[in-house]
């Protein structure tokens, strides 16, 4: 399989994902105008159980279970569904967003903590950040555009 990308890989025939996962289903909502929104997960690559057009019906019958698609960012149809699944296996705070910035700025994003009970931060650390949230503030005060949008 030389040459291929590491999105293109094969990764067996069953399911890579083991009982430390999460499966997330992203469904836009049928009735309003819609369009395909480019949904990107920090922190993981996730494999892509289903990518439908149309409502999901619940169940996992249209998911792929046999050597998924790996990625870190797929496609949410319009007016269709995305379901993903991912290993549980690095702690952080991490945000799943739709990559169309403003999309997110309006709210077509989730943030989630991840075993939390792994993560520990020095207070060395916690400076680092504090100060550069002070950093922040004072500049965009006086920012001659501000911004408007979410910073992802």
């Amino acid at each position: 399989m030389g040459g291929l990308g590491n999105s293109e890989q094969s990764h067996g025939s069953s399911w890579p994902v083991s009982s430390a996962a999460a499966i997330l289903s992203i469904q836009t909502d049928s009735t309003a105008r819609s369009i395909a929104h480019p949904i990107h997960l920090h922190g993981h690559d996730f494999w892509v159980l289903a990518q439908e057009s149309g409502p999901w019906d619940g169940t996992t019958d249209s998911f792929k279970t046999i050597n998924p698609p790996r990625r870190d960012t797929a496609i949410l149809p319009a007016q269709g569904y995305l379901a993903i699944a991912l290993r549980l296996d690095n702690p952080g705070t991490w945000i799943l967003h739709c990559h169309i910035a403003w999309h997110a700025s309006q709210g077509l994003s989730l943030e989630f903590v991840e075993r939390k009970e792994s993560i520990s931060i020095q207070s060395r650390e916690m400076k680092i950040f504090q100060d550069m949230c002070e950093s922040w503030d004072e500049w965009s005060r006086n920012a001659t555009y501000p911004q408007d949008g979410s910073g992802i």
